[in-house]
C-alpha cells in the first residue's frame, strides 16, 4: 500500500455507465456540465456504453469537453459496465492511494460542486477508505468530518452510487462487483472489502457531494424488480452477507447486512408486488441462510438501528428457534357495549401458559386466537389475541407470572447510545406551531375555515340532530352502486321503511340518477353539504369497500375523527391472502360468505388480526336477490360472460380521494389487454357462441372500464359495465362464465353456473405484479370450473362444458356446494340482525374459534432455459 500526505493532491476517477436511454443520458450529461469547470487535471470521467445511438451523443459530448472526459467502449449491464470502470488503468500520475474511485447512476443528478466537494474530502482524509456524499441536512452541518465506524458503525456506506473508494484499497478487495450479487448486496460486498483492507474502517462525511436521485426499481439497491431475481434469497445472503460478516463481525458490517435485512422484511410486509422466497420456491434455501445470517446480528446492532418490534422478535428469537414472549402485553381496544377488551402480545416457539384474571378470579377469554407473522411462507414470530371481560381489574399471567399491561409497546432499553440516538431522546416533542397574527387573520378571511365552522355548528344543531340522529350511510364505491351497501340499503328501506338509512353516491353519475328517482332524499350526493350533516351525526357507516375514502373521507377529516361503527360488508368473496391490506384497516363488523373463507379470516393460526368478535358468516347482502332471481325462472340464460379483474400495475400513481389512480397510455400493450383482447377478437369464440345460441358479454372490473373508450371491441361483444346494468340479472343471464381471478365467479357458483378460469398470467399475477398472495383457495384444488392458461385451452375447455349441457360436472357441484351448503335469500337479514349486536352485551362463555386453512403454494413461476427464472420474471416486473 502507498503512503500517502495530507499535502500530496488528490484524484478523483468518476466512471458512469449509460446504460439508459438516450434522453436520459442527454439529462445526465447536461447536469454535470457545470461540475467539469475548474476539476482541472484533479478529475478524469469515464463513459461508458455500447449502444450506437448513446455513444454517438456521448461521443459528441465527450469530444467537447476532452481531455477531461473520454467515452469507452463498455458493457450496458450495470455490475459489468461498472467493473469496468473499476479495473481500468490510472491516467498516469495517478497513485493509487491519492485516488478515489466514484461510480455514480445516470438516473442521478449531482447537486452543483458536488464532485468537487468530493476531492476536497480527500484532500481532508487522506486515510479515510471511502468518501460519502450526503446533503449538508443529512450530515447536520456543512463541515467536512471523518467517521471511524469502530466507534459509530451505523454510519457504514451500503451504496457506491454516493461513495468514492480509495483505488489502492480496491486493489485490496478485489476489484469487481460480484455479478452473483447483481440482484442485490454488491456495492455493500465491495464497499465492505475496501474498509476491511484498510488500517482503519473510516470514511469521510462530505456535505454537498449529493445527488438527486431519480425514480427508477434499481436491482442493486433493493428495490422491487431485484425480489423478482430469484438470486436475492441466495446468493445475496450466501455470497454476499454472509461474506461481509465473516468470521469476526465488526459491528459495522452487521449494520451494513442489517439495512439490506430490512429490505426482505419490508417486500414481505408490503401490500403486493413484493416478491419471497416461498413465490420463487426457496423458502428452505433462503431460510437456512436466513437464520446463519440473523444469528450473527448483536442484540446492540439491533437496538441502534431501531428494529420494528416483529422484525425483532423474528431476528432475535423466530430464526433463533427460541421459545420467548413479550414481558408487556397491549392494551389494544375496548368494546364498550359487550363490556371488553382487547388483550395481545408476541411470542415465539411454544405457546406460553397463559391465564386471564378478572377481579382476581380466573377467567377465560370470550375468543383467543394465535396470529401468524409469516415471511417467506414461514411463520417467524406469533401474535396472542384475547377478548376478556374487563370487570374492575384485569391481569394477564404468563408461565405463571404477571406481565405488565400497556396501551403503548414501550421502546426496547439500549445498550449504548449514539450521539444521534441521545439527540431524538431529547428533541422537543413537535407541536402545531403558533399561528402568526398574519396567518390568523388569513385563516379568518378564509372561506374554507368559515364553511368547515358553519358545517359543524349547523350538523349540531337541534333540527339537524333531530333528521339525522343515528344515522346510518351506506355506500359501495363514490362513483357507482349495484353492491353489497345497495342491496341492503334496498332491504332496508324495504322491511324497516322509519330506518334512518341513507345511501351516498356521486351526483349526476348514472346510479345517482336511478337511485334518487327510487329512494329520493334517503340518496346523498357523496361529499355535499346534506352527506356531510348525516355523516356527522351517524352511528354506522356500511360499505362494501375498505379505502379510506369510505372509512376516513378526506371531506370529513377538518371536522375530526368519527366515532361510527364501520361495517365492511366486502366487495366479493376473499379466495387470496389479503392480510397485509385487510390487517391495516379496522372493521367493527367483517362479513364473510363461505365456511373456508371465514376460517381464514378468523381463524385461529392464520394471518388475519380479526377473531369472530368482529368477523361473521352472513353471506353477502347481494346474494339474496341473486338466489330469488335465479329460482324465478324469469331471466333467459343465453349469455357467454366474460369478467376479468384487474392487475395493480394497470393503473399509474396514488390514488385520490375518491380511490381513482390514472391510467396508464400503452395499457394496449400490456400481456393482459393483449390477452383479453385477443379473445374478445377470436373468430373461434364467435363461431362456438354462434353454435349455442349465445351472446357474448364483456364486463370487466370497474378499474378497467375507463379503457374501454380507447380500444376497438368488436361490434358482436355486448360491453356491460358494473355502473350501468343489473349485476344480478346479468350472472343469472349467463349459460357459462370465463374469468380469470374476478371473486363475482363466487356468485356464479352460488347458482350453480358452469365456468372456466382463464389465467395467462397466473404465476405472474402471484408473483408480483397485482394486489394478491396465493391464500387459502387454489384455482386447481378449490376453483368451481378447469383452469387454463391459454386461449386455446380455453376454448377446449368451453367445448367440454359444453358437451356436458351446460351443467356443473360432479366435482364442481361438490366444490359449490362445499362453499354454499345452502343457498337462501336471508343474507340481508343475517348482517342486519349482526350489526345489532355490535350494541347488544354478550355472556362471559367462551367461543370456538376455527382453525384456519393454510395457504396453499405460490404457482411457480414459469423459468426460462438459462435464466433461473429470472426472465419470466422480468417480464411480469417490465409491465409496471
Amino acid at each position: 500500500m502507498e503512503s500517502r500526505r495530507a499535502a500530496d493532491p488528490a484524484h478523483l476517477l468518476v466512471g458512469v455507465v449509460l446504460g439508459a436511454d438516450p434522453a436520459t443520458v442527454a439529462t445526465f450529461l447536461a447536469g454535470i456540465e457545470p461540475d467539469l469547470e475548474g476539476l482541472g487535471d484533479r478529475a478524469r470521467v469515464l463513459l461508458v456504453s455500447s449502444d450506437a445511438e448513446v455513444r454517438a451523443l456521448a461521443t459528441r459530448w465527450a469530444a467537447a469537453h476532452a481531455p477531461t472526459v473520454e467515452l469507452v467502449d463498455g458493457p450496458d449491464d450495470l455490475i459489468e459496465g461498472r467493473n469496468a470502470v473499476l479495473t481500468a488503468p490510472l491516467p498516469t500520475g495517478w497513485p493509487a492511494a491519492q485516488t478515489w474511485v466514484h461510480v455514480p447512476d445516470v438516473r442521478d443528478l449531482p447537486l452543483p460542486g458536488a464532485w468537487k466537494r468530493y476531492l476536497e474530502g480527500a484532500t481532508a482524509f487522506p486515510e479515510a477508505a471511502v468518501l460519502r456524499g450526503v446533503s449538508a441536512e443529512d450530515a447536520g452541518s456543512e463541515a467536512l468530518h471523518l467517521v471511524d465506524l469502530r466507534r459509530q458503525p451505523e454510519l457504514a456506506p451500503t451504496l457506491l452510487r454516493d461513495s468514492a473508494v480509495r483505488a489502492d484499497l480496491l486493489g485490496s478487495a478485489g476489484p469487481r462487483l460480484d455479478a452473483r450479487l447483481a440482484a442485490g448486496f454488491a456495492d455493500a460486498r465491495l464497499l465492505a472489502g475496501a474498509l476491511r483492507a484498510a488500517s482503519a474502517p473510516t470514511v469521510a462525511w462530505v456535505p454537498g457531494a449529493a445527488y438527486v436521485f431519480g425514480e427508477r426499481d434499481d436491482e442493486l439497491t433493493g428495490g422491487r424488480s431485484s425480489f423478482a431475481d430469484p438470486r436475492r434469497f441466495v446468493e445475496s445472503l450466501r455470497d454476499g452477507h454472509l461474506v461481509v460478516l465473516g468470521d469476526d463481525a465488526p459491528p459495522w458490517a452487521q449494520h451494513m447486512v442489517l439495512s439490506d435485512l430490512q429490505w426482505y422484511f419490508r417486500a414481505d410486509e408490503a401490500l403486493s408486488g413484493q416478491m419471497n422466497a416461498e413465490m420463487h420456491h426457496l423458502s428452505t434455501e433462503f431460510h437456512a441462510l436466513l437464520s446463519q445470517v440473523c444469528a450473527r446480528l448483536s442484540t446492540d446492532v439491533l437496538d441502534e438501528a431501531q428494529v420494528p418490534p416483529v422484525r425483532r422478535a423474528a431476528i432475535e428469537h423466530g430464526l433463533r428457534g427460541r421459545t420467548w414472549h413479550e414481558e408487556t402485553a397491549l392494551l389494544e381496544a375496548r368494546d364498550r357495549p359487550r363490556r371488553l377488551v382487547r388483550l395481545a402480545y408476541l411470542f415465539t416457539g411454544d405457546l406460553p401458559a397463559e391465564e386471564v384474571l378478572v377481579d382476581g378470579a380466573p377467567s377465560r377469554p370470550r375468543w383467543a386466537k394465535t396470529r401468524s407473522h409469516a415471511y417467506a411462507g414461514r411463520t417467524l414470530v406469533s401474535e396472542r389475541i384475547l377478548w376478556v371481560q374487563h370487570g374492575q381489574d384485569v391481569r394477564l399471567e404468563l408461565d405463571g407470572a404477571t406481565v405488565r399491561v400497556a396501551r403503548t409497546r414501550p421502546r426496547e432499553p439500549r445498550r449504548r447510545w449514539t450521539a444521534a440516538a441521545v439527540a431524538a431522546a431529547f428533541a422537543p416533542r413537535k407541536e402545531a406551531p403558533s399561528l402568526t397574527p398574519g396567518q390568523q387573520a388569513r385563516k379568518l378571511a378564509s372561506p374554507s375555515w368559515w364553511r368547515e365552522k358553519l358545517v359543524l355548528m349547523l350538523a349540531g344543531t337541534g333540527a339537524v340532530r333531530r333528521r339525522f340522529a343515528g344515522a346510518w350511510v351506506l355506500l359501495d364505491r363514490v362513483e357507482s352502486a349495484n353492491d353489497n351497501a345497495e342491496h341492503l340499503f334496498a332491504h332496508l328501506r324495504r322491511t324497516r321503511p322509519d330506518h334512518r338509512a341513507f345511501f351516498a353516491v356521486e351526483r349526476g353519475t348514472a346510479d345517482w340518477k336511478r337511485l334518487r328517482a327510487d329512494h329520493g332524499a334517503q340518496v346523498l350526493a357523496y361529499g355535499s353539504l346534506r352527506w356531510k350533516l348525516v355523516c356527522l351525526n351517524a352511528t354506522h357507516v356500511l360499505s362494501s369497500q375498505a379505502g379510506p375514502y369510505v372509512s376516513n373521507p378526506e371531506a370529513l377529516r377538518p371536522f375530526g375523527r368519527r366515532s361510527w361503527k364501520f361495517v365492511f360488508l366486502q366487495h366479493g368473496v376473499i379466495a387470496t391472502d389479503l392480510s397485509r391490506w385487510l390487517n391495516r384497516r379496522t372493521f367493527d363488523l367483517f362479513v364473510t360468505s363461505t365456511p373456508a373463507e371465514f376460517a381464514s379470516i378468523a381463524g385461529d393460526g392464520g394471518l388475519y388480526r380479526y377473531t369472530p368478535r368482529e368477523v361473521v358468516l352472513t353471506g353477502l347482502p347481494r346474494h339474496d336477490r341473486l338466489v330469488s332471481l335465479d329460482r324465478s325462472g324469469s331471466v333467459r340464460q343465453d349469455r357467454l360472460l366474460l369478467v376479468p379483474s384487474w392487475r395493480e400495475y394497470l393503473l399509474v400513481g396514488q390514488a385520490d380521494a375518491t380511490g381513482r389512480r390514472a391510467l396508464r397510455e400503452d395499457f394496449e400493450q400490456t400481456h393482459y389487454a393483449r390477452a383479453w383482447w385477443g379473445l374478445l377478437r377470436s373468430e373461434e369464440l364467435r363461431a362456438f357462441a354462434s353454435d349455442h345460441g349465445l351472446r357474448i358479454a364483456f364486463m370487466p372490473h370497474p378499474n378497467i372500464q375507463p379503457y374501454l373508450a380507447s380500444l376497438d371491441v368488436p361490434d358482436h361483444v355486448e360491453v356491460l359495465t358494473y355502473a350501468g346494468n343489473d349485476i344480478q340479472e346479468v350472472l343469472v343471464s349467463a349459460r357459462v362464465v370465463v374469468t380469470d381471478f374476478s371473486s363475482i365467479v363466487f356468485d356464479t357458483a352460488l347458482i350453480r353456473r358452469p365456468m372456466a378460469y382463464y389465467q395467462f398470467d397466473q404465476a405472474e399475477a402471484f408473483g408480483g405484479t397485482h394486489t394478491v398472495r396465493q391464500g387459502y383457495f387454489g384455482y386447481p384444488e378449490d376453483g368451481f370450473g378447469p383452469v387454463v392458461e391459454t386461449e386455446e385451452a380455453l376454448l377446449a375447455a368451453l367445448r367440454d362444458i359444453a358437451q356436458d349441457g351446460f351443467e356443473l360436472s360432479p366435482l364442481y357441484q361438490e366444490r359449490a356446494a362445499a362453499a354454499f351448503p345452502a343457498p337462501d335469500d336471508g343474507a340481508c337479514e343475517r348482517v342486519l340482525h349482526a350489526v345489532h349486536e355490535l350494541d347488544t352485551p354478550t355472556s362471559d362463555a367462551p367461543v370456538a374459534v376455527p382453525p384456519s386453512p393454510p395457504n396453499r403454494p405460490t404457482p411457480r413461476v414459469p423459468a426460462v432455459p438459462g435464466t433461473g427464472g429470472r426472465e419470466a420474471a422480468g417480464r411480469a416486473f417490465g409491465s409496471l
